[in-house]
């Protein structure tokens, strides 16, 4: 049988494919060895909780953008993102990433057609009053980098 020579990025990408550390172990025992051998076991399951029967992350856990990513990408609404993973909704809302994130998900975003959304913003003199007043088109425009164009006839905000 031949052996296997584990890298770090290698036992990264492996231990991606497991939700616990105990899951990892079973399915891929050598490659978790190797991630003790080189004493990056922590490292590559920091998106394991740390105890999987309390759902706890580890305390010198962080969300990046790629694991929150990752973690969107489990989820079909936002409001079942939210639900099971709060945690990581609530750092996507603070780091402003969340509909990026979210923008596979359904939520009736990609009924609105380009043509669409310019009508609808051509009712708005600026992009907050757009922003507030239809939130959803606003979204999509943003979503699909057409807001320049859509909001080009919009008064820029000056300051008070």
């Amino acid at each position: 049988m031949k052996r296997i020579k584990w890298t770090k990025e290698a036992i990264k990408k492996e231990a991606l494919k497991y939700k616990t550390r105990n899951e990892f172990k079973k399915s891929n025992g050598s490659s978790y060895r190797a991630a003790i051998k080189l004493s990056i076991l922590g490292e590559v399951c920091i998106h394991m909780p740390q105890n999987a029967s309390i759902g706890k992350l580890p305390p010198n856990f962080k969300w990046t953008e790629a694991l929150l990513i990752a973690e969107a990408l489990k989820y079909k609404t936002k409001k079942e993102f939210r639900l099971k993973s709060s945690g990581a909704y609530k750092r996507a809302r603070q780091i402003d990433i969340l509909n990026k994130i979210c923008s596979h998900m359904e939520n009736n975003l990609h009924l609105w057609t380009n043509e669409e959304l310019a009508k609808e913003a051509l009712k708005y003199r600026t992009r907050g009053e757009f922003q507030y007043n239809s939130r959803k088109a606003y979204n999509v425009a943003w979503l699909r980098d057409l807001l320049d164009e859509f909001c080009s006839h919009m008064e820029l905000a000056h300051p008070a």
